[in-house]
């Protein structure tokens, strides 16, 4: 215990204060841990323990209000006064809780207060620090966007954070059930945090709103328990994660969809043959999007619309106008197409190439599926506009290839594809043991059109003629020019009397190209070449070729429109028909 240090009262101060000094000076001071002054009337310290000194000198230089005022009042009214001062300050600062207690005086006047401190400096600092502590974590709950909660040993809430939560405000959450918001299609099994007998830790749950919307949210949570273990309910935390949650599954499902969709493309890439990369990727796109039919369409130069390739698996047959019409209307923004057809889900998907449509790309499945998701939609989007680059590609190589095989001027075969498709020609008419005819074409007196109209007329002149040729041969007859002026036809399944009515009337053409004559004593003319095929005596184009060859020249020699028929070949004698 501290030394007790005291200080004498003046001479002048009255004897009662001075007895009652005494008797205290050897108990209350000596024995008190705090700081005890006593005082006169007029604030002179009669007295002080070690730890009342500060108290006294402030007392005595009369410098504190707060002090001033507890003597004063304590002297003024003889009665007991409290009150808290503060001594130095900053980190240094003590505070204080002061008694001031009167003393002395029969007549009701005090003669003296004696001043007994408590040093609640501790106390006061962690009071504050309390207050902050709980003000700081009262701010955070309120600015958080999480719900807080604590329910009862019935699994009730009785405490949410203010915000509320689930759709509600707090208030109508208390006394509630947490299992009443709980989905009809949870699992009986599963944690359930708010009636939770052991910690628990970011556990995720699904809970439905008070309008019946579905959210996830990420819960954590303590049990509580008496100090004897009983338990009394749970106390957590729940973060709301469903748009994180939404977020990842569409982020899922793109990279799910890109994965599909690259697949698909590199499956299509992968094949070189126009219409069979067309299948393939109708089949790749059913697969992709899980239907049983799936048809892809391309717009042609004339803007008719055609399938090109389709893939069907589907168990009920579909009539191939009614998704024509579908996709027709789809592309021509003339009527909103139907969405079903015989019991399908129908979608349409334009192709485009460089913002023009060049195609359409349909599916369908069973409206048991019901209609198609944004997913579904996307990537059928993404697998279109990778087919309207192929659909392209695929136009640019026919466009060659029809190039490559066409005469420049008349648009008809040329000699290459000519005897391409001939070979096959020869090859089916000898399997079917079918007759067919090879027919030689010449213009006669063209030189003089040339020569005196110029080249301009000749083409003319020859356009004609490749005109007349079409309107006279069938869809799939092979007409070529050879070169020049020659020309040839073939014709499939014919016999000898077939042949001549089709040599005469190919021989009389020769009237619609007098017009295009360079000289009147020399008009156009056709000499007609015709080499019969026999199953039984095959021969080579070639072989043909020369046969028809010679039999034009027959004719031609004639210096008239004509015919000659060669009906033999393959080393037998050849036999020859004419017509004029």
């Amino acid at each position: 215990m501290a030394k007790t240090a005291i200080q004498k009262r003046p001479s002048t101060a009255p004897a009662g204060a001075d007895g009652i000094w005494s008797s205290l000076a050897g108990t209350l001071l000596a024995r008190y841990p705090g700081p005890v002054v006593v005082a006169d009337r007029r604030g002179r310290t009669l007295g002080a323990n070690e730890a009342g000194r500060s108290v006294a000198e402030l007392l005595e230089a009369g410098g504190s209000g707060a002090l001033d005022a507890l003597v004063a009042s304590a002297i003024e009214s003889d009665q007991v006064q409290s009150g808290g001062i503060i001594l130095g300050e900053g980190e240094k600062a003590v505070r204080l809780n002061l008694t001031v207690m009167p003393f002395g005086g029969d007549d009701g006047i005090s003669e003296g207060v004696m001043i007994v401190g408590a040093d609640v400096t501790l106390q006061e600092n962690l009071r504050h620090v309390l207050v902050e502590s709980r003000s700081r974590y009262k701010d955070l709950v309120e600015c958080s966007t999480d719900f807080v909660w604590e329910t009862d040993a019935e699994g009730c809430f009785v405490f949410v954070s203010t915000r509320g939560a689930l759709g509600l405000p707090a208030a109508e959450l208390i006394g509630r059930s947490a299992r009443s918001f709980q989905p009809e299609d949870a699992d009986g099994d599963a944690v359930w945090p708010f009636e939770a007998q052991e910690p628990l830790e970011r556990v995720e749950i699904s809970l439905a709103r008070a309008n019946g919307e579905r959210i996830t949210l990420v819960v954590s949570c303590v049990p509580l328990t008496t100090g004897a273990g009983e338990w009394l309910g749970a106390r957590g935390v729940c973060r709301d994660v469903t748009e994180e949650r939404r977020r990842d599954a569409a982020l899922a499902r793109a990279q799910a969809r890109e994965r599909l969709l690259s697949d698909i493309v590199r499956t299509i890439r992968d094949e070189v043959e126009p219409q069979t990369l067309l299948r393939t990727a109708a089949r790749a796109t059913a697969g992709g999007l899980g239907t049983p039919y799936c048809w892809i369409y391309r717009v042609h130069d004339d803007e008719t619309v055609a399938c090109t390739a389709e893939h069907v698996t589907g168990r009920d047959s579909v009539d191939p106008g009614d998704i024509h019409e579908i996709v027709r209307q789809s592309l021509s923004n003339e009527a909103s197409p139907p969405e079903r057809v015989a019991d399908l889900v129908i979608k349409v998907c334009a192709t485009r190439y460089q913002e023009s449509i060049n195609g359409a790309i349909c599916v369908a499945r069973d409206g048991d599926a019901g209609a198609y998701n944004e997913d579904d939609e996307s990537l059928l989007a993404g697998i279109a506009e990778q087919l309207g680059i192929a659909i392209e590609q695929i136009a640019s190589q026919e466009t060659l290839l029809k190039l490559s095989r066409t005469d420049s001027l008349t648009g008809l075969l040329n000699r290459r594809a000519f005897a391409e498709q001939i070979e096959l020609h020869i090859a089916n008419a000898c399997r079917r043991r079918q007759g067919a005819a090879l027919i030689f074409i010449d213009l006669n007196n063209f030189k003089a059109v040339n020569d005196n109209l110029g080249h301009k007329q000749g083409d003319a002149a020859l356009q004609m003629l490749a005109s007349l040729l079409r309107e006279h041969t069938r869809l799939n007859d092979p007409i070529a020019r050879l070169g020049g002026d020659e020309f040839a036809i073939w014709f499939d399944k014919m016999t000898i009397s077939e042949t001549e009515l089709r040599a005469a009337a190919l021989a009389g053409l020769h009237k619609e190209l007098t017009r295009f004559s360079g000289d009147p004593n020399r008009p156009l003319g056709l000499s007609v070449g015709v080499a019969m095929f026999d199953p039984d005596n095959p021969e080579t184009l070639d072989e043909m070729l020369v046969r028809a060859d010679h039999a034009m020249y027959d004719i031609k020699k004639q210096r008239k429109s004509g015919y000659v028929i060669s009906l033999n070949g393959a080393g037998s004698q050849d036999e020859r028909q004419r017509g004029g």
